[in-house]
């Protein structure tokens, strides 16, 4: 059976070499830190879960082989996933982003502890739930209402800490895009989402991730290799949380 994984990943990264356009299935590694619970309501349905921040590291995925260390939180509360290796069929670059991937981008370089930014006074489970949930609000609102965690197609519920709340609420103020500015390409260093992702030997589908590199890489991707992260997805790195129910990774 991983003799066959192999010969599989190869054939993938032949054809993209004679076709560069075409997905390449990229060997992921996925671990989190877990943050706090919340209670959220998403298109009028009540729902609860853990957050987390994944670690995720891109196996053998720079230009010179080495691998690509990055922190994810999830876009995708439609699935789950957990720690283990996973193979991701498409990645999609910053530069190719629609407006709210771009925000949620900027709001995980901007407040991630992962990538080194600081928690202030609040705890890392509180920082990992706000964020997460400003990521959830930029993904799945639209207008106005995404700047807002208590309003819109997705929102915290009074059920969440009170300082979760008001955590998310000021990440999402920070947001330049919601007093009319930009978001700076150059502030982004390395940003992909996921796309389908799924667990290694099975066919289970896994939580799609938008990911921050942890540090810029001695040897970036070439141009050609950053090509397969086309098809546009949706959804904002993931993590996705395991549900309390049935066992399902929080929506992280």
């Amino acid at each position: 059976m991983r003799r066959n994984i192999i010969v599989s990943i190869f054939a993938t990264l032949a054809l993209l070499v004679v076709t560069p356009l075409a997905a390449q299935a990229v060997q992921m590694d996925v671990a989190y830190t877990m943050g706090s619970n919340v209670s959220y309501n998403l298109n009028g349905t009540y729902d609860s879960g853990s957050t987390a921040q994944f670690d995720v590291t891109l196996k053998n995925y720079t230009s010179g082989g080495g691998d690509f260390n990055a922190i994810g939180y999830c876009v995708d509360l439609s699935n789950s996933i957990d720690t283990g290796t996973y193979n991701v069929g498409n990645l999609q670059t910053f530069g190719s982003f629609n407006q709210n991937q771009k925000e949620a981008a900027w709001l995980i370089h901007q407040f991630a502890p992962g990538l080194g930014n600081s928690t202030g006074n609040y705890s890392l489970s509180t920082t990992i739930a706000a964020l997460q949930s400003a990521v959830w609000s930029i993904v799945y609102d639209t207008g106005s209402s995404r700047f807002d965690i208590g309003s819109g197609n997705f929102y915290l519920t009074y059920n969440t800490n009170y300082w979760i709340r008001q955590l998310a609420q000021s990440m999402l103020n920070a947001l330049p895009t919601k007093y009319g500015g930009v978001i700076g390409l150059d502030s982004i260093t390395w940003s992909a989402n996921a796309k389908d992702v799924y667990k290694m030997d099975s066919e289970s589908r896994a939580q799609e991730l938008m990911l921050a590199s942890k540090s810029v890489p001695s040897t970036v991707p070439e141009p050609g290799t950053m090509i397969l992260f086309g098809s546009a997805l949706f959804g904002a790195g993931v993590v996705r949380r395991r549900k309390n129910k049935k066992g399902k990774v929080a929506k992280a």
